[in-house]
């Protein structure tokens, strides 16, 4: 491990690219080309929590926070599940919301059109759209949910290739790192390292 500033290809950041890029041969992600890792304190003005993990136009985006406090084997499997997240990302996002959000409004205008033409004066109308809008609810939570499950996949896949126990290991080293996080639940988007550890636990 090393404790440095940001410094582009400092020998750690060496070896976490060729892991990189080791990964992306083994998963057979031959269009994504890793070509930099870099550090971040913060997104705009909201502090990345250890365990961000982001690729961009062949950056590699890591937390600062956990920046020389995992080993480059430790990270493998963190990589692994940030570059299967964000490969199936881009594979099922459009699906995903498809799927998703569709139907709902597809059939939302439709219920509410025949309503209003046949049920005008009726108390039924009342029950209908409330019904309508616990559906809308219902369905945006889901889609806002969509990336915490692919999370969670990504987690599964990684762990498939690289032993579960090695995942949850650096996950729980991680976890460590955000005291104030540590152990407690991710937001709807997002699952914490905590969230990913339980999840494995029930996998097989």
């Amino acid at each position: 491990m090393f404790a440095r500033g940001t410094i582009p290809m400092h020998p750690e950041d060496q070896q976490l690219l060729e892991i990189a890029r080791d990964l992306c041969r083994k998963l057979g992600y031959y269009n994504l080309n890793p070509d930099t890792i870099s550090w971040k304190e913060k997104m705009g003005i909201r502090r990345l929590p250890a365990d961000h993990f982001m690729i961009l136009r062949g950056e590699i985006q890591l937390s600062s926070r956990a920046m020389g406090q995992l080993t480059p084997e430790e990270w493998r499997p963190i990589i692994a599940s940030g570059l299967i997240y964000y490969k199936t990302l881009t594979r099922n996002s459009l699906v995903g919301m498809l799927t998703t959000m569709l139907p709902i409004a597809l059939l939302v205008p439709a219920v509410l059109l025949l309503s209003f033409r046949y049920l005008v004066g009726s108390i039924l109308i009342y029950p209908i759209i409330l019904a309508l809008m616990v559906l809308t609810i219902f369905a945006g939570v889901r889609f806002l949910m969509y990336p915490k499950k692919l999370w969670l996949k990504a987690d599964v896949e990684a762990a498939g290739l690289l032993g579960k126990e090695s995942l949850v290991t650096s996950l729980r080293k991680i976890d460590q790192l955000d005291p104030n996080r540590a152990g407690k639940r991710g937001g709807l988007g997002r699952p914490s390292p905590s969230d990913r550890v339980e999840n494995l636990a029930r996998t097989d």
